[in-house]
This record gives C-alpha cells, sequence and structure tokens, in this order.
C-alpha cells in the first residue's frame, strides 16, 4: 500500500490561533520531508523541537496536524479500525467494536460520558479489556426521491 505523504493542513485551525500562512506551509513542507524519510510521529515531533523556533500557537497547530495524519494513516492501515488503547470514541456515539473473545468478535456499542462501555441495548459490557478496536459506523444509505 502506498502511503499518502501529504500531512492533514490544519491551516484554519492555525490561522485562529495566529500562525502565518507561509510558516505553515515551511511546516508542511518539512514534515512531508520527514515523512518521506520515514520518520515516526515522535521523531517528527523531536526535530520540530529541536528547530527551537516555534510559538505556543504553531506547536498547537502542528501536533494537531500530526495527531490527525497519523491517526488517519493508522485508520487506512487497519482497514477503518481504531485501537481503542491509541484513540477511545467520542463518548455517547454507537460505534462498531471488535471483542476479542470466544463469545464472538463486532457488535455494535457505545461508550457513556462516565467512560462505561454499552452494549446497543445499553447494558453494560462485563469485560471491556475484551474490546480492542472501534470504527465509526458507516453513513446510512442515500434513499431514492420518493421512496419512504
Amino acid at each position: 500500500m502506498q502511503r499518502d505523504l501529504q500531512p492533514v493542513p490544519h491551516h484554519n485551525l492555525a490561522v485562529a490561533l495566529g500562525c502565518t500562512a507561509p510558516r505553515m506551509q515551511e511546516f508542511d513542507r518539512v514534515v512531508t520531508s520527514l515523512l518521506r524519510d520515514g520518520k515516526n510521529m515522535t521523531e517528527i515531533i523531536q526535530h520540530m523541537n529541536d528547530r527551537g523556533d516555534l510559538t505556543d500557537a504553531e506547536w498547537t497547530a502542528v501536533i494537531f496536524s500530526l495527531g490527525a495524519y497519523f491517526s488517519e494513516a493508522s485508520r487506512k492501515r487497519q482497514g477503518g479500525w481504531l485501537r481503542i488503547d491509541e484513540q477511545e470514541p467520542p463518548f455517547m456515539r454507537d460505534v462498531i467494536v471488535f471483542r476479542n473473545s470466544a463469545f464472538g468478535r463486532r457488535f455494535l456499542a457505545s461508550r457513556r460520558t462516565d467512560g462505561v462501555w454499552c452494549w446497543a441495548d445499553m447494558t453494560p459490557v462485563r469485560n471491556p479489556e475484551e474490546l480492542t478496536h472501534w470504527m465509526p459506523l458507516p453513513d446510512p444509505p442515500t434513499l431514492l426521491e420518493g421512496v419512504q
């Protein structure tokens, strides 16, 4: 699988934080070059830190962009599945979960605002440590106009 080496630009966030477009374009070029060199997120962050010239706002924009890029890259590598220990789903949103147990594999579940995992019928998951991955539900189908 060929990797898309472009980082996810978050120029709207960067501008809102007070970063200039030329600086963010410079960071995009640097990060893209480091990705081509096979650097991971930790190595890229270390490289950017070694520069010593990033403002707090620029750091926020760069870290947010890197997080979004690596999250998307991870999701693509795993066919849409995200590791729960790396990124938890939003609270109170139904998602498909992978359960690594003898009782089954894929189920519909959600996380309450207190962090407790529940099945689709809202009963708590007894062994939440068995839940290893999640993915968002697909978009609903588009209905034909006039068909109920």
